[in-house]
């Protein structure tokens, strides 16, 4: 049993007219795209580079320096840590403490040193 479809007959014209045409663009659409993309390819290729290139000189030890302490605030940072440090280092020397010998303010364990922390951070009652 076979169904037919009564617009099949209005259609055929249709798709006969489809089949006749042509498929894509025209030839000489083709070939003006092609000739503009030639031209933009050679806008954008690059210039030539000559074979040989003198080196770059190195940067000097303050441009390495500088670039060594940008991301800590520049010289002037490195400048002030360093002081810093050498300030605390001949207070440490000239202070008399002794890092071998064990501290007078001893607590008996950690749990008490934390303790202790909150006593003095407590307000006053």
């Amino acid at each position: 049993m076979t169904r037919e479809d009564p617009g099949q007959d209005a259609l055929a014209a249709f798709f006969a007219a489809a089949r006749a045409e042509e498929a894509g663009p025209s030839s000489a659409l083709l070939e003006r795209i092609l000739a503009d993309a030639g031209a933009v390819a050679a806008e954008r290729a690059p210039a030539a580079v000559p074979a040989w290139q003198a080196p770059r000189p190195a940067p000097s030890l303050a441009e390495r320096l500088r670039r060594a302490f940008a991301p800590f605030g520049g010289l002037t940072a490195a400048a002030a840590l360093g002081g810093f440090a050498a300030a605390g280092f001949i207070a440490g020397l000239a202070g008399g403490a002794d890092a071998w010998q064990p501290s007078a303010a001893t607590f008996d364990g950690p749990a008490e040193a934390i303790v202790a922390f909150y006593d003095l951070a407590a307000p006053e009652g």
